[in-house]
């Protein structure tokens, strides 16, 4: 088991950059290398550099550009989630329950894909700014164990989708995922104008509503894995399945802590990337 294990990790690090066709030839998204130093980088920068620089500075005065940046987020995603339901649920080959990354399939649905993917890899990149944000106000709390590892397994896993599961059953992940963060950002975006409405019922809602997503992925990918007509590799089927696993209870975690220990006043919400 550990042999196999191993073999299939080595073989993955070695061979998964660069594997599809279709997209070896995007920048960043097709270098393993890259994608570490990028998620090292990230981790250092927000946990030593940036409090260091910070700690004889006051929090800097940046609403207006937290404002900038979530109205952005909303318009991104939503023309993400607008435009891979045209090109992946309205797709020739479009199965629900299965769907194989055929490196021979160019057409005009997939290829849009290919675009749409690489947007959708960029925004998990672009997320990594919030947490800039966190650190220029000085708010560390926020930046926690769940958020450091969520926006790191999203920048792995977009990678992988471009590179190993292009235009497969997987697409579905970021599909939805960005219906969620249309939602999410828009009432980011509201509590920054620091309006006088009382968002504080939405935190618990919008936690729950990452909450589903998450379960939903889980039964996808369970369909996948016991029902794999289209081959897909079941090993990483399951690190996926796992990962997803991890994030319910990491997630439920913080639903129980915020929600239900503390009054919903105090609580805070978690981003999901």
């Amino acid at each position: 088991m550990i042999s196999y294990l191993y073999n299939e990790l080595k073989e993955h690090f070695l061979t998964a950059a660069g594997r599809d066709p279709r997209t070896r030839d995007l920048p960043i998204s097709n270098s393993y290398p890259a994608i570490l130093a990028i998620i090292v980088i990230y981790v250092i920068l927000v946990k030593k550099i940036g409090p260091a620089f910070m700690a004889k500075r006051q929090p800097y005065n940046i609403r207006w550009l937290i404002s900038l940046y979530n109205i952005a987020q909303v318009i991104f995603n939503a023309y993400l989630f607008i435009m891979i339901t045209k090109h992946f649920v309205f797709h020739s080959k479009y199965n629900w329950f299965c769907m194989p990354s055929d490196y021979t399939d160019f057409s005009d649905d997939t290829m849009q894909l290919r675009k749409l993917g690489y947007l959708y890899f960029l925004n998990k990149l672009s997320d990594l700014i919030d947490t800039v944000f966190f650190v220029l106000n000085k708010k560390y709390s926020h930046i926690s164990v769940l958020h450091l590892y969520h926006h790191a397994t999203m920048i792995w896993g977009s990678f992988l989708y471009l590179n190993v599961w292009f235009a497969s059953n997987i697409t579905v992940v970021g599909y939805v995922n960005t219906l969620v963060h249309t939602v999410m950002y828009f009432y980011y975006f509201l509590t920054s104008l620091k309006m006088n409405i009382d968002l504080s019922k939405w935190k618990p809602r919008l936690t729950t509503f990452q909450l589903i997503q998450f379960f939903y992925f889980a039964i996808r990918l369970l369909i996948v894995i016991t029902h794999n007509t289209c081959g897909l590799p079941k090993f990483w089927l399951w690190v996926i399945f796992l990962e997803n696993v991890s994030m319910i209870v990491l997630f439920s975690n913080f639903y129980y802590k915020n929600y239900i220990l503390k009054k919903p006043k105090s609580a805070t919400i978690v981003k999901n990337k």
